[in-house]
């Protein structure tokens, strides 16, 4: 049976006071530094790792409570109604500031972006990704550095082949995003969530990725940028303003989220 994940209900867990999130198509979640995102994102992570309880310190009340809508069932942490094996065949792959996780057989080296510098990557499929990513991207044309191949544990750029391990935090980070949309669109996996996403990333990138990611797969994107938000929000994305533990739908940018406004301020004074 595949499994399409709706809709989430989050109340006083972690960050999050009460919520409710359409998981339906893609999500931008934007707000302050410490205003519940991550938390959004922790407890579709409990569901998906078969998780059956809040502990204490995941609790911001005594009422907590997680709620997962899939194929018109829901089920609920915590609950005896809750069986473990209900969400095992949904293929994810989460994506933080340093690192990758995915449960599919693909990662069963590649368990973080750094790659270990005794990874050696001998699945053809997921190597095949790896080419079909690089023949795409240019890092920066004016000083025509070039992703051209890959093979084994390394990559080629500008005709040298340099070990992943080598590679820059930015370099590292445009292949680890880039992964998950190519996963995403090959229905290799069924739900993608990323944390940081703007971070070390250029704006060109951020606007061509939002602009290409297909509009009926599920991720998820936590991100600070403003120009993620408004890109995304012209693009038919759900988005939705998270802040103290609150979090509202942005239907009106300049309206519902006040973050934005006092950012265009900024810009607009420079």
């Amino acid at each position: 049976m595949t499994v399409k994940i709706e809709k989430i209900i989050v109340k006083d867990f972690l960050g999050i006071e009460s919520a409710e999130i359409e998981l339906s198509k893609p999500i931008i979640l934007y707000g302050p530094n410490g205003g519940g995102k991550s938390s959004i994102i922790n407890a579709i992570l409990k569901f998906l790792k078969g998780e059956q309880i809040i502990s204490d310190s995941e609790k911001r009340g005594d009422d907590a409570k997680l709620e997962l809508y899939y194929n018109n069932n829901v089920i609920e942490i915590p609950s005896t109604q809750y069986h473990k094996g209900i969400l095992k065949d949904v293929k994810y792959c989460h994506i933080t500031a340093f690192n990758v996780e995915c449960n599919i057989q693909l990662f069963q080296l590649l368990n973080n972006w750094y790659f270990n510098a005794d990874t050696i990557v001998t699945d053809p499929k997921l190597g095949e990704i790896f080419r079909k990513i690089l023949r795409d991207y240019v890092s920066d044309p004016e000083q025509k550095i070039e992703f051209e191949d890959f093979y084994y544990d390394s990559v080629r750029i500008n005709e040298k082949w340099i070990p992943f391990k080598n590679l820059s935090y930015g370099q590292k980070r445009f292949l680890a995003l880039n992964l998950i949309m190519e996963l995403l669109k090959s229905n290799l996996i069924d739900v993608g969530l990323i944390e940081d996403f703007d971070a070390s990333l250029h704006v060109d990138f951020i606007v061509n990725f939002i602009e290409n990611f297909p509009k009926d797969k599920s991720i998820l994107i936590e991100t600070h940028s403003a120009i993620a938000l408004v890109k995304a929000f012209k693009q038919g994305f759900n988005v939705y303003y998270v802040a103290g533990g609150k979090v509202m739908k942005i239907s009106d940018l300049k309206r519902d989220a006040p973050l934005l406004s006092r950012e265009l301020e900024v810009v607009n004074k420079i």
